[in-house]
C-alpha cells in the first residue's frame, strides 16, 4: 500500500486462532475505509491490525467494522447492505471471484484442511433435516 512502517502504531499481543496458531502482529494502524460505489456509498475511521502473512484477502473486516458501517451481511446471498446518506447501499460479490479466492486461499493445504463447497451443502442439508 506505499505505508513506511514509521506510521504504525505498536500493538501488543497475539492475534489467536485466525490460522490455528497465534500470530505476531506489526502494529496497528487508523485509515479510512469507504465501502460501496457513488451515490450509494460510505466512510469511517477505522483500526487495522497489520501482519505479515499470504492470504487471498487484502482485508477482513469483523464485527467492529460491521458495527461501525451499519452494514448486515448475508453468506447465503453474498452481499451486504449498509445505510448511506443516499439510501442503501448494496457491493456484491461475484461467484467464480469469490470461488477462486477460496481456491487459492486453500492451495498448498491437504484435503484434509480444506472443505469442498459440495460437502458444505450437504451438511447444511442435514442439519436442517433436523
Amino acid at each position: 500500500m506505499g505505508i513506511d512502517k514509521s506510521c504504525l502504531l505498536p500493538y501488543r499481543g497475539p492475534l489467536i486462532k485466525f490460522t490455528g496458531h497465534s500470530l505476531l502482529l506489526e502494529g496497528m494502524i487508523t485509515l479510512p475505509l469507504t465501502i460501496g460505489e457513488y451515490p450509494r456509498q460510505t466512510t469511517v475511521k477505522m483500526q487495522f491490525l497489520i501482519m505479515n502473512l499470504k492470504s487471498a484477502h487484502n482485508v477482513i473486516l469483523g464485527r467492529t467494522a460491521l458495527h461501525l458501517l451499519w452494514a448486515i451481511p448475508s453468506t447465503y446471498h453474498q452481499m451486504v447492505k449498509f445505510l448511506t446518506p443516499n439510501g442503501v447501499g448494496v457491493p456484491r460479490s461475484n461467484q467464480r471471484e469469490a470461488r477462486s479466492y477460496y481456491l487459492l486461499s486453500t492451495k498448498g493445504k491437504g484435503v484434509q484442511d480444506a472443505l469442498p463447497i459440495e460437502k458444505a451443502y450437504l451438511q447444511m442439508e442435514k442439519a436442517t433435516e433436523r
